[in-house]
């Protein structure tokens, strides 16, 4: 059994010098489907723009190399396509903000999100950040996140009050986080 192979398609480079011309377009998938189905397109949050790279998914290896040995250094759209393995992304600052006032939810539905985790315990103070925990392999809620408040009573509140809580049909765990272990 192979694994999946993710494949960096992008930073579409303009061929034409003058980089003030640039137009936006939308992607012909008719180019790539020789290749492989849709690419997962990367649009900025702000504009609707694509932000010039994609993703594919590969069923194997050497899909993944026919791939990028054939589109690698092709013009599309007057740009020169740079196609190689995906790299995942290190992260250079926190996930999201944090404070010592650090609270462990457990029991979450799968349908759970870090915003209505925020919905739910705003209501008991000032909630710093909030996350829920995904598998990398799956994408698949982990069923457990974190809540951060900005002061100690809100977040002793928020422990008394939501412990036990229905939130999308499960009764959610709260208690206090612990730090990592060694």
């Amino acid at each position: 059994m192979t694994s999946m192979q993710k494949k960096y398609s992008g930073k579409q480079q303009n061929s034409n010098s003058n980089n003030s011309k640039r137009k936006s377009q939308s992607v012909d998938h008719t180019f790539f489907k020789e290749y492989f189905d849709l690419p997962q397109v990367l649009y900025d949050r702000d504009t609707g723009r694509s932000r010039g790279f994609a993703f594919v998914t590969m069923s194997n290896i050497e899909d993944a190399n026919a791939v990028i040995e054939n589109l690698d250094g092709s013009v599309y759209g007057g740009r020169t396509l740079r196609v190689n393995f995906s790299d995942k992304p290190k992260p250079q600052l926190p996930l999201y903000p944090e404070s010592e006032f650090k609270l462990f939810v457990g029991n979450l539905s799968w349908s759970v999100t870090s915003e209505s985790l925020v919905d739910v315990f705003q209501e008991h103070g000032n909630v710093v950040g909030a996350r829920v925990l995904y598998d990398g392999e799956t994408g698949r809620s982990r069923g457990y996140g974190f809540v951060c408040y900005s002061t100690k009573l809100e977040m002793e509140a928020a422990l008394e009050s939501l412990n036990g809580l229905e939130l999308e049909g499960r009764a959610i765990r709260v208690s206090l986080a612990q730090g990592k272990k060694n």
